[in-house]
């Protein structure tokens, strides 16, 4: 069941046929990092929307949810490092003890273990 959305257009320009200073569509949004996104156009545009007002317009629905990866920073832990940092990290870490546990000695800042 789809239920009309009604949100206002900041980038609205008087004058232009193609533009309205809101926008109704009966579809149902995909719901992404607290954003709303609607498809206003099949297949073509969608819009990126916060609050009842769009914030960007986009064409696609993976250019809609890269547009607010990049406006939502990635939480940072009490040490200052993001959740993909530590990934990187524990998987440097474990790809050293496995170089260990066969004899190789690790060589920092090189990117490839070798047995030395």
């Amino acid at each position: 069941m789809t239920t009309a959305a009604t949100y206002k257009n900041p980038f609205y320009t008087q004058g232009d046929r193609f533009s309205r200073p809101e926008y109704t569509v009966e579809v149902r949004p995909y719901k992404y990092k607290g954003y709303l996104i609607y498809q206003r156009i099949r297949n073509t545009v969608f819009d990126v929307v916060k609050d009842g007002v769009i914030i960007t317009m986009m064409a696609g629905i993976d250019g809609a949810k890269r547009a607010i990866d990049e406006l939502t920073p990635e939480p940072v832990n009490a040490w200052g490092r993001t959740a993909s940092d530590q990934r990187g990290k524990s998987q440097q870490l474990r790809l050293d003890k496995a170089a260990r546990k066969y004899g190789a000695r690790v060589r920092r800042g090189a990117n490839t273990v070798r047995n030395i």
